[in-house]
């Protein structure tokens, strides 16, 4: 057993390394826990492509207000202008899909554009040429194209892009599918107010869809619209459907249906 005398030096030891310890700070630091992971498309379809590499960009975060001087447009009203390009680059281009948002994706956040009206700062007019199989995306901002890119048909048949409805039986612009949206959402969700705050998205597709006709299934045409609104402030996002050549409502849910 040791002896008062032998057990009082080691104490006074002891004592002194904690001291030292709280003195140099090297109390231990809790680390907080980063989210892993992919993140989550809203869309049945691929995300589209996008540069790879570089530096991580921060997650971007809402900002209220449209930016002053801001042009807006709905994607029928600066059609016109995309198809011009689109035939210039290929005589047999067609149109497949638009999108459009109320944000602009700056560095480190959403800058808020426009209000859930169904017109954008700029839409993205996605064409395909079966002669060359390629793609073509037309931006225009303001009534004028903004900037052009062709893409090859990567992963993809070109016979998806056959028998698509011509553009002429586009009727429904995008600012007609919002207000057919806002009736929509009133009434399933007894939604009235959109917050400036929140993400509004518009897409438009003129696709092939298998369909069951008769006893079988077949790739059939359709041209519709998806209207996508929330999921920033607290609200769920929204999603409306609807057929972009008669107006039809096709479906109207919610990701906390």
């Amino acid at each position: 057993m040791m002896s008062r005398e032998k057990r009082q030096p080691r104490m006074l030891f002891c004592l002194l390394i904690v001291g030292l310890l709280l003195v140099s700070g090297c109390a231990p630091v809790e680390r907080r826990a980063t989210p892993t992971g992919p993140v989550p498309t809203r869309t049945g379809r691929p995300a589209s492509p996008a540069p790879t590499g570089g530096q991580a960009i921060p997650a971007p975060t809402p900002t209220a207000g449209p930016t002053a001087g801001a042009v807006l447009g709905s994607a029928k009203e600066w059609y016109p202008v995309a198809e011009a390009r689109a035939k210039a680059w290929q005589g047999d281009a067609f149109l497949t899909l638009i999108e459009g948002e109320n944000v602009v994706i700056g560095i480190d956040r959403y800058e808020v554009q426009a209000p859930f009206s169904g017109q954008v700062v700029s839409w993205v007019y996605h064409f395909f040429s079966l002669s060359q199989t390629k793609l073509y995306f037309v931006t225009v901002g303001g009534g004028q194209v903004t900037g052009v890119l062709e893409g090859e048909l990567i992963g993809l048949s070109p016979e998806l892009y056959v028998g698509l409805k011509p553009v002429a039986e586009w009727r429904v612009d995008s600012t007609g599918a919002v207000e057919i949206a806002k009736r929509e959402l009133g009434k399933k969700y007894n939604l009235t107010d959109y917050d400036p705050n929140e993400r509004a998205k518009y897409e438009f597709f003129n696709i092939l869809e298998l369909q069951v006709v008769g006893d079988a299934f077949q790739n059939v045409p359709v041209m519709f619209w998806e209207v996508w609104w929330g999921g920033y402030t607290g609200h769920p996002m929204y999603r409306v459907r609807v057929n972009a050549t008669d107006g039809t409502v096709l479906k109207v849910s919610s990701d906390m249906d």
